[in-house]
Parts: structure tokens; C-alpha cells; sequence
């Protein structure tokens, strides 16, 4: 089964994959763009390259691959939402929410939630008590 922490970061690897993705999707944009300008004033024959069309065709399969990990990321994010809005300690909520859907690191939080680093360490680990206790919960049902 998965632990809390596991499921809390389920969101933030999606996010990567699609940087990752866009990242592709740049390099590959940039090589067409630089294989379309034709410096030389030389006749050429007509048509796209094998190499121009296997880069295009390399795009768009990155790019549906981009749009399957959106999809993804949504899907993830309101599930882990969902546990989310399920804990009724308001400030175990926020800090979650904060770390594992806005993505902050811990000096941003403490430093907004105005708690010392240790504290909302601790408070942390409360927190994943808290949803592993609330996915268990969801497995039974």
C-alpha cells in the first residue's frame, strides 16, 4: 500500500514529467525552426526532409504524450485535493496544500505560515497521519 507521503507526491511527479516533456517539445520546436530557414539561395527539391518529417512526427506524438500527463496531473491533483479538504485541522490543510499542490519549498512555507522550521517539520508529519489515516479510510469503502 501506498504511505502517505507517496500518494501526497503523486502530484508533484506528474508536474515533472510534464516539465520534461515541454522541455522535448522546446528542443524538438527549435530544431524545425532552425532545419525550415534555408540560407542558402540554392534550388531545392520540394517536400520536407525524412529527418524534418520523423522531428515533426516526434512532436506530435510529445505532444500527445503532453496532453495525456495534463489530463494526468488534473486527475491526481483533485484526488489528492479531495483528501486534502477531508482534514479538519486547518493549518495540517493549508501546509499540504501549499507543499504538495502549490509546490513550495519549506522556507517558503514556514516562512508564510510564520513557523519555525522544526515546528512545521513536526506539524508535517501530523499532517501525512492525517491522510494516511484518511486513505485508509477510502480503501475500505
Amino acid at each position: 500500500m501506498m504511505t502517505a507521503k507517496e500518494f501526497m507526491k503523486q502530484h508533484e511527479r506528474v508536474v515533472e514529467k510534464i516539465r520534461q516533456i515541454e522541455i522535448q517539445i522546446y528542443d524538438i520546436e527549435q530544431t524545425l525552426g532552425i532545419k525550415g530557414v534555408n540560407y542558402d539561395y540554392q534550388p531545392h527539391g520540394s517536400g520536407i526532409s525524412q529527418v524534418t518529417e520523423a522531428t515533426a512526427t516526434k512532436l506530435i506524438e510529445l505532444r500527445e504524450v503532453q496532453r495525456d500527463l495534463v489530463d494526468k496531473l488534473w486527475t491526481k491533483r483533485i484526488e489528492i485535493e479531495r483528501v486534502i479538504f477531508m482534514i479538519e485541522d486547518a493549518t495540517f490543510a493549508e501546509l499540504l496544500q501549499r507543499k504538495y499542490i502549490r509546490l513550495q519549498t519549506w522556507d517558503n512555507i514556514a516562512s508564510e505560515m510564520k513557523f519555525d522550521n522544526r515546528y512545521m517539520y513536526k506539524l508535517h508529519g501530523k499532517a501525512l497521519v492525517e491522510v494516511d489515516k484518511i486513505i485508509r479510510k477510502r480503501k475500505r469503502t
